[in-house]
């Protein structure tokens, strides 16, 4: 009577604990702690098959007015501690930057899913045990409909990462929705005087060019080095165009030849 409770308890159906020589006699049947749970009760470091925590330092941070909504997002889900949050954009460092801001809100750690055969098994109760918040990960086409899993042995909210594409349907709790917004047009100029320390450029790019958090970044970035190589002292409006194209080339080479020449007011 004991084995055969054990052997369908609630810790061999979450996989916590695993039954072994299937085929054999119940009383011969051996049973063995998960591998992974093994380890990270035992050691202080974190592990999981599957998926990782992002600990590293990010390239920017999220600006005041999207990093509120983040925030206020986190406290609507402490009501609704089963619902699943869809956070669309089209930026992946975005995504998982606002993920991290509201794990922090809800004093877990995010937990990037990579791959869900090999997250998911007994995934739920070390949720619980290290204050983790599971966050999934997707990339849809226009018309997916995606039947998002169930975390076992978890009680609590679910973050999911994904572009603007895809539908999605959650196995309990309410799925909602947030689109990451662009930064506003003071927040834009901060960015771009951060990363490039050209005041006068970072206004004009500010109110001329509607871009995302990372977007701007990672201009920034392809311009200063299209700066030292043009053996320039600081970067320019042209540094930024070729940025542009650098950045937006991939991919297309196949279908169209890019055209770069200059188009005036006039023309």
């Amino acid at each position: 009577a004991v084995m055969s409770r054990l052997a369908s308890s609630k810790a061999v159906q979450l996989g916590l604990v695993q039954a072994q020589n299937d085929m054999a006699p119940l009383p011969e049947r051996s049973l063995k702690l998960h591998t992974p749970v093994a380890l990270n009760v035992s050691a202080g470091d974190f592990y999981w098959p599957g998926a990782y925590l992002d600990a590293d330092a990010p390239a920017f941070d999220l600006p005041s007015s999207i990093a509120g909504q983040a925030s206020r997002q986190a406290a609507s889900l402490r009501e609704g501690s089963n619902d699943y949050l869809i956070i669309r954009s089209s930026s992946d460092r975005e995504r998982k930057l606002a993920a991290r801001h509201i794990a922090c809100k809800l004093c877990r750690l995010a937990l990037f899913i990579e791959d869900r055969d090999k997250a998911l098994v007994a995934l739920g109760p070390m949720c619980r045990l290290r204050k983790l918040l599971p966050v999934f990960q997707y990339e849809c086409g226009p018309g997916d409909q995606v039947k998002l899993p169930a975390v076992l042995g978890y009680e609590g909210p679910v973050l999911v990462l994904a572009g603007q594409d895809g539908a999605f349907e959650s196995p309990r709790g309410r799925v909602t929705g947030w689109s990451i917004p662009v930064p506003t047009p003071h927040e834009r100029k901060i960015l771009w005087e951060a990363h490039l320390g050209n005041s006068e450029l970072a206004g004009l790019l500010a109110s001329d060019h509607v871009h995302g958090a990372d977007r701007i970044v990672e201009l920034a970035g392809l311009a200063r080095r299209q700066a030292l190589i043009g053996e320039k002292a600081s970067v320019g409006i042209d540094e930024i165009r070729e940025a542009a194209w650098l950045r937006e080339n991939k991919g297309f080479t196949s279908l169209a030849q890019p055209v770069k020449s200059k188009i005036t007011d006039k023309a």
